[in-house]
Protein backbone atom coordinates (compact mmCIF):
# COMPACT_ATOMS: atom_id res chain seq x y z
CA UNK A 1 0.00 0.00 0.00
CA UNK A 2 1.11 3.47 -0.83
CA UNK A 3 0.38 5.69 2.29
CA UNK A 4 -0.62 9.35 1.61
CA UNK A 5 -0.01 9.99 5.29
CA UNK A 6 3.96 8.76 5.22
CA UNK A 7 5.72 11.18 7.00
CA UNK A 8 2.80 12.95 9.29
CA UNK A 9 2.68 12.05 13.03
CA UNK A 10 1.52 10.00 14.97
CA UNK A 11 2.73 7.98 11.90
CA UNK A 12 1.22 4.60 13.22
CA UNK A 13 -2.15 6.00 14.05
CA UNK A 14 -2.39 7.43 10.66
CA UNK A 15 -0.60 4.26 8.90
CA UNK A 16 -3.82 2.32 10.60
CA UNK A 17 -6.38 4.73 9.96
CA UNK A 18 -5.02 4.37 5.70
CA UNK A 19 -5.49 0.86 5.93
CA UNK A 20 -8.88 1.34 7.30
CA UNK A 21 -10.08 3.87 5.20
CA UNK A 22 -9.33 1.22 2.11
CA UNK A 23 -11.60 -0.80 3.44
CA UNK A 24 -15.15 0.01 2.48
CA UNK A 25 -17.77 -0.41 5.47
CA UNK A 26 -20.72 0.97 5.12
CA UNK A 27 -23.61 -0.01 7.47
CA UNK A 28 -24.70 -3.75 6.79
CA UNK A 29 -21.16 -4.35 5.28
CA UNK A 30 -18.54 -4.39 8.19
CA UNK A 31 -16.68 -8.33 7.92
CA UNK A 32 -14.14 -7.07 6.18
CA UNK A 33 -13.47 -3.96 8.55
CA UNK A 34 -13.79 -6.78 11.32
CA UNK A 35 -11.31 -9.27 9.45
CA UNK A 36 -8.95 -6.54 9.35
CA UNK A 37 -9.69 -5.61 13.68
CA UNK A 38 -9.13 -9.53 14.23
CA UNK A 39 -5.96 -10.12 12.14
CA UNK A 40 -4.44 -6.76 14.15
CA UNK A 41 -5.01 -8.52 17.23
CA UNK A 42 -3.89 -12.08 16.29
CA UNK A 43 -0.43 -10.19 14.94
CA UNK A 44 -0.39 -8.37 18.07
CA UNK A 45 -1.16 -11.39 20.52
CA UNK A 46 -4.27 -9.79 21.67
CA UNK A 47 -7.50 -12.18 22.57
CA UNK A 48 -10.34 -11.07 20.78
CA UNK A 49 -14.28 -12.15 20.09
CA UNK A 50 -16.04 -11.78 17.41
CA UNK A 51 -20.10 -12.45 16.98
CA UNK A 52 -22.08 -12.92 13.67
CA UNK A 53 -22.83 -9.68 13.33
CA UNK A 54 -19.24 -8.48 13.02
CA UNK A 55 -18.93 -6.81 16.43
CA UNK A 56 -15.70 -7.19 17.68
CA UNK A 57 -14.13 -7.03 21.38
CA UNK A 58 -10.51 -7.09 21.34
CA UNK A 59 -8.91 -7.43 25.07
CA UNK A 60 -6.07 -6.08 25.93
CA UNK A 61 -4.06 -6.99 29.23
CA UNK A 62 -2.78 -4.19 31.58
CA UNK A 63 0.64 -2.63 31.16
CA UNK A 64 3.10 -3.85 34.12
CA UNK A 65 2.48 -1.80 37.29
CA UNK A 66 -1.59 -1.11 36.32
CA UNK A 67 -2.85 -4.98 37.04
CA UNK A 68 -4.37 -3.74 39.91
CA UNK A 69 -6.53 -0.19 37.76
CA UNK A 70 -9.82 -1.32 37.10
CA UNK A 71 -10.04 -1.96 33.34
CA UNK A 72 -10.93 0.42 31.06
CA UNK A 73 -13.32 -0.16 27.66
CA UNK A 74 -12.56 1.86 24.42
CA UNK A 75 -16.21 1.71 22.32
CA UNK A 76 -16.39 2.51 18.36
CA UNK A 77 -18.21 2.12 15.46
CA UNK A 78 -16.49 0.16 12.23
CA UNK A 79 -19.19 1.14 9.37
CA UNK A 80 -19.51 4.78 7.95
CA UNK A 81 -22.71 6.80 6.88
CA UNK A 82 -21.64 6.58 3.13
CA UNK A 83 -23.06 10.32 1.62
CA UNK A 84 -21.68 11.73 -1.10
CA UNK A 85 -21.93 14.71 -3.25
CA UNK A 86 -23.98 13.74 -6.81
CA UNK A 87 -21.63 14.21 -8.88
CA UNK A 88 -19.10 11.80 -7.40
CA UNK A 89 -18.21 8.67 -8.58
CA UNK A 90 -17.69 6.28 -5.67
CA UNK A 91 -19.09 2.99 -5.16
CA UNK A 92 -19.57 2.52 -1.29
CA UNK A 93 -19.54 -1.42 -1.14
CA UNK A 94 -16.16 -1.73 -3.09
CA UNK A 95 -14.59 1.45 -3.50
CA UNK A 96 -11.71 3.04 -0.70
CA UNK A 97 -11.88 6.36 0.53
CA UNK A 98 -9.53 8.38 -1.30
CA UNK A 99 -7.29 10.30 1.14
CA UNK A 100 -5.69 13.53 0.39
CA UNK A 101 -3.28 15.91 2.09
CA UNK A 102 -3.57 19.52 1.39
CA UNK A 103 -3.25 22.28 3.06
CA UNK A 104 -5.41 23.58 5.55
CA UNK A 105 -7.95 21.24 7.80
CA UNK A 106 -10.02 18.39 6.23
CA UNK A 107 -12.50 17.60 9.07
CA UNK A 108 -14.03 14.48 7.29
CA UNK A 109 -16.71 13.69 10.46
CA UNK A 110 -20.52 13.27 9.30
CA UNK A 111 -20.75 11.93 13.00
CA UNK A 112 -19.64 15.00 14.65
CA UNK A 113 -23.35 16.08 15.81
CA UNK A 114 -24.34 12.78 17.50
CA UNK A 115 -21.48 13.49 19.65
CA UNK A 116 -21.97 14.70 23.66
CA UNK A 117 -21.93 18.57 23.35
CA UNK A 118 -18.49 18.68 25.87
CA UNK A 119 -16.92 16.49 22.65
CA UNK A 120 -18.11 18.77 20.18
CA UNK A 121 -16.80 22.35 21.95
CA UNK A 122 -13.37 20.46 22.68
CA UNK A 123 -13.24 19.89 18.54
CA UNK A 124 -14.42 23.33 17.64
CA UNK A 125 -11.72 24.22 20.46
CA UNK A 126 -8.89 22.59 18.55
CA UNK A 127 -9.58 23.94 15.40
CA UNK A 128 -8.89 27.63 16.55
CA UNK A 129 -5.67 26.48 17.61
CA UNK A 130 -5.43 25.56 13.38
CA UNK A 131 -3.06 27.83 11.34
CA UNK A 132 -6.16 26.88 8.53
CA UNK A 133 -9.86 27.64 8.47
CA UNK A 134 -11.58 24.19 8.56
CA UNK A 135 -13.45 22.31 5.85
CA UNK A 136 -16.58 20.10 6.96
CA UNK A 137 -16.31 17.91 3.72
CA UNK A 138 -17.85 14.64 5.74
CA UNK A 139 -21.98 15.89 5.41
CA UNK A 140 -23.09 17.32 8.62
CA UNK A 141 -26.54 16.02 9.40
CA UNK A 142 -28.75 19.17 8.96
CA UNK A 143 -31.48 17.68 10.99
CA UNK A 144 -29.30 17.49 14.02
CA UNK A 145 -28.28 20.78 14.31
CA UNK A 146 -28.66 22.76 17.55
CA UNK A 147 -28.81 26.62 17.91
CA UNK A 148 -25.36 26.38 19.14
CA UNK A 149 -23.97 24.28 16.99
CA UNK A 150 -24.79 26.60 14.56
CA UNK A 151 -22.79 29.77 16.60
CA UNK A 152 -19.87 27.21 16.68
CA UNK A 153 -19.57 26.48 13.19
CA UNK A 154 -20.46 30.19 12.60
CA UNK A 155 -17.58 31.25 14.70
CA UNK A 156 -15.02 28.49 13.06
CA UNK A 157 -15.42 30.41 9.76
CA UNK A 158 -15.42 27.44 7.75
CA UNK A 159 -13.53 27.37 4.53
CA UNK A 160 -16.29 24.88 2.78
CA UNK A 161 -19.33 22.95 4.44
CA UNK A 162 -21.02 20.53 3.12
CA UNK A 163 -24.59 18.76 4.76
CA UNK A 164 -26.35 15.65 4.77
CA UNK A 165 -30.20 15.98 4.10
CA UNK A 166 -32.55 12.62 4.39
Amino acid sequence: MDYVTKGYEPADALKYFEEISAIPRGSQNEAAVADYICEFAKAHGLEYYRDEVHNVIVKKPASKGCENVPPLMLQGHTDMVCVKLPEVEHDFTKDPLELEIKDGWDILDNNLLQCSEEHIRAVFEMLKRQPHRPKFTGGLEAKELKPWHCELLKESRPERMYFAYY
